[in-house]
């Protein structure tokens, strides 16, 4: 894919000491260190119609991590407003993948990338917990109307 060879091109380089890791699947209790360790998290969504509804669950699971998320996916999407309202990371666009990517070594290199966080009170209200406690009202709201 174009992510691997660009990865395999970044990665002979050796820049800055900089690492770009795929880890295959773990368990959850496996994925917290390397999670905690990392300076940047990424998401891959697909480049087809449809995707820029995807708000994957793994946005979610990055949140407590306080960690810039590299979103690569469409810009005009749900993830991306996510992301770019809330200055949790980066979107990159299928189109501008290498210039945004350069973006971010700099500010990674000038020690700037580590500013770029989710704030407290979005990742609390952002939760599974919270997230299911809404869904539970609208459901009793909805369930209670029906009557």
């Amino acid at each position: 894919s174009r992510f691997y060879s660009l990865l395999e091109k970044f990665n002979s380089k050796k820049a800055d000491n900089i690492i770009v890791e795929v880890l295959p699947f773990m368990p959850k209790a496996s994925l917290h260190r390397y999670l905690h360790q990392s300076d940047a998290l990424m998401i891959f969504l697909p480049n087809r119609d449809g995707a820029e509804q995807i708000i994957t669950t793994k946005f979610f699971d990055y949140l407590p991590y306080k960690k810039p998320i590299i979103a690569f996916c469409t810009r005009n999407g749900e993830l991306a407003e996510l992301i770019i309202s809330n200055k949790l990371g980066f979107v990159i666009d299928h189109s501008d993948s290498k210039e945004k990517l350069l973006e971010i070594f700099e500010l990674y290199r000038n020690g700037d990338l580590e500013k770029i966080r989710a704030k407290d009170d979005f990742i609390s209200s952002h939760s599974r917990r919270q997230k299911t406690k809404k869904l539970a009202t609208l459901l009793d709201i909805i369930t209670q109307t029906g009557d």
